[in-house]
């Protein structure tokens, strides 16, 4: 995994996740030919270094994001992600920081915000069959930017 700056919180609850989703998958913690990268900018650079070293996207190396950039779409291949609602993440944050203004004393709080799987090709999921895309994925969207 591609991480952030250690320090970050964003860095550290994405590691846990992936090492989670990992571990309860199953899935080995040895080094793959899978990149997942904790932002689509790590990911945008680990294409373009996969791709400097001659090794193909994803038939080498797969390749993950996280954040949902439209430049996602334009990338070769396109980048698969795990899009956040930026927005409404903005919302929360003044709420939460206004609440705040009126109670200083008031204990932190914590929101957890849905995120939505986006599988274009850079993953090297097959997607000949749209019945694989459950769980909440945008098949229709995710397929007609293959």
């Amino acid at each position: 995994m591609i991480c952030g700056q250690p320090h970050l919180i964003a860095s550290v609850d994405r590691h846990a996740g992936y090492v989670a989703a990992l571990q309860e998958a199953a899935i080995s913690l040895e080094p793959s030919r899978v990149v997942f990268a904790a932002s689509d900018a790590l990911a945008f650079g680990a294409m373009a270094a996969i791709q400097e070293a001659g090794l193909r996207v994803p038939g080498d190396i797969a390749v993950m994001g996280f954040d949902g950039l439209d430049e996602g779409v334009d990338m070769q291949p396109p980048l698969s992600t795990v899009a956040q609602p930026v927005a409404d993440l903005g919302r929360e944050a003044v709420c939460m920081l206004l609440s705040l203004l009126k109670d200083p004393d008031r204990a932190p709080t914590q929101r957890f915000l849905p995120t939505r799987l986006t599988l274009r090709r850079s993953c090297g999921c097959d997607f000949s069959s749209v019945e694989h895309l459950g769980g909440g994925v945008a098949a229709e969207a995710a397929l007609s930017r293959v």
